[in-house]
């Protein structure tokens, strides 16, 4: 078989199949060279084959198994035993079924926790939900998409081709669509139905084609597209370390310039965001918008719907301190603030937001290499860009070196999330000596800056 560059990417999300009730170990150990010979995304067999399959394709593709399968009403207890079993015997992705009576008493909590159990089972192993769709009325697969979303399940499938019918387009492209406010987080994966390996024209009903490595099997990763009410990306879409500029054109800038291949995964409301690598790291770059308010949105669903582990910060400050040059680097330690943001955490007193130490540490060590000179110090972060009561400065008695309007609700999100963020900024302008850079050296000149971050980003990379 010959395959193009487009059968390559199509086969690459295919779960290679074989789950009929007389599978034999012959026909597991050809789908599992058939899977490997076409680089497929994972095979997909009994559970009782996993441990010698996992031997016999030694880590070459994935193995992922089933559990509860088909009918879904085992209990939460024995799925949960039969996902350890498999993670230990060497799955490293599980199918599991829901229990399709509970959904039709409504009772979504108990599904919901029975997903959250089998997900801790998996011990960090990918873990699909299969939803039977056509034993489904339209408003359970849509309320199915938000339970799955809430689970921390990593995708949706349709059908598991036991239950009278398998999966259709308006599966696909109706109900599961996450038009509601909170569903789609996760990908979406197509069920092949009971067996992968069927032999010449024995699909079962409703089997929708797949690509062809032998006859007629496999389960096509799909992605559902806007996981939040900002952001159009698919779950994966962005790395691990995140780059944030306030202006959607200096993000343009930063990938076009540093990344290589960056890739536009983001543009709703002109608000863009790209991926690409780094000295071959992947690094996501995107716009925050002007503010707290802004960058609280979008670094909380870049943490919380897109695992993102990172943020940093790339922007503007007006210097405090008359020796701070323009288009010179600070990095924010600590960020003061005149905001309301962290009323929200309802801590009954100030809280101090921070950056991460490891974040910091890692930057101030590019500096020294990239030989960039680059202070640590206090951060202002203002609600207010025109300062009519004329406070900003105040805060220069108190040592702090610079204001932006950010870098404190970022620190704040980070910290309610568990994740990292850093605030890394140029002087565009001196509140001192009253200097400033124009609009168009704001957008292209901070190039120290990016430098630092991206190279903060490799450095991240393993932790």
């Amino acid at each position: 078989m010959h395959m193009n560059d487009t059968v390559k990417d199509i086969l690459r999300r295919v779960d290679h199949t074989l789950l009929s009730q007389g599978a034999t170990w012959e026909e597991t150990r050809a789908i599992c060279d058939d899977g490997v010979k076409y680089g497929c995304a994972s095979v997909c067999i009994p559970a009782s084959y996993v441990k010698q399959a996992a031997e016999y394709v030694a880590g070459k593709i994935a193995i992922c198994t089933v559990i509860g399968f088909p009918n879904g009403y085992s209990t939460t207890a024995a799925k949960c035993f039969e996902a350890r079993d498999a993670v230990e015997n060497g799955a490293s992705e599980i199918d599991m079924v829901i229990n399709i009576g509970w959904v039709k008493d409504g009772l979504y909590d108990k599904v919901l926790e029975e997903i959250k159990a089998v997900k801790a089972a998996c011990g960090g192993k990918l873990l699909k939900v299969i939803i039977e769709t056509c034993l489904l009325t339209d408003a359970e697969k849509i309320e199915m998409c938000r339970v799955v979303s809430d689970s921390g399940a990593e995708y949706i499938k349709t059908s598991t081709g036991f239950g009278g019918g398998g999966a259709t387009r308006e599966d696909v492209q109706g109900p599961c669509r996450p038009s509601c406010k909170d569903q789609g987080r996760r990908r979406h994966r197509q069920s092949a139905g009971r067996g992968g390996f069927r032999g010449p024209g024995r699909r079962p009903p409703g089997h929708q084609p797949h690509c062809q490595g032998r006859e007629g099997h496999g389960k096509v990763r799909r992605k559902l597209t806007m996981p939040t009410p900002h952001n159009n990306a698919s779950k994966g879409d962005f790395a691990k370390t995140v780059l944030m500029p306030g202006d959607p054109l200096r993000a343009k800038f930063i990938a076009e310039t540093f990344l290589t291949e960056p890739k536009l995964v983001n543009n709703v409301r002109g608000v863009q965001g790209y991926t690409g690598t780094y000295k071959g790291t992947p690094v996501s770059v995107m716009a925050s918008g002007m503010g707290m308010p802004s960058i609280g949105i979008y670094s909380y669903e870049l943490y919380t719907q897109y695992d993102v582990e990172n943020i940093i910060r790339v922007g503007s400050a007006g210097a405090m301190r008359a020796d701070m040059e323009l288009g010179s680097v600070m990095a924010g330690q600590g960020a003061c603030t005149n905001s309301n943001f962290a009323d929200q955490y309802e801590l009954g007193g100030n809280y101090a937001p921070i950056c991460d130490f490891d974040l910091l540490m890692a930057a101030v060590e590019s500096a020294k290499e990239l030989g960039v000179k680059m202070p640590v110090g206090n951060l202002y972060s203002s609600d207010t860009f025109y300062d009519a009561a004329g406070r900003n400065m105040r805060f220069a008695k108190m040592g702090v070196m610079a204001v932006e309007m950010e870098a404190a609700a970022l620190y704040c999100t980070a910290a309610y999330t568990g994740k990292r963020a850093l605030a890394i900024c140029s002087i565009s302008d001196n509140l001192v000596n009253g200097t400033e850079l124009s609009a168009d050296e704001r957008q292209t000149t901070f190039t120290n800056m990016m430098k630092i971050a991206l190279e903060v980003a490799v450095k991240m990379e393993g932790k």
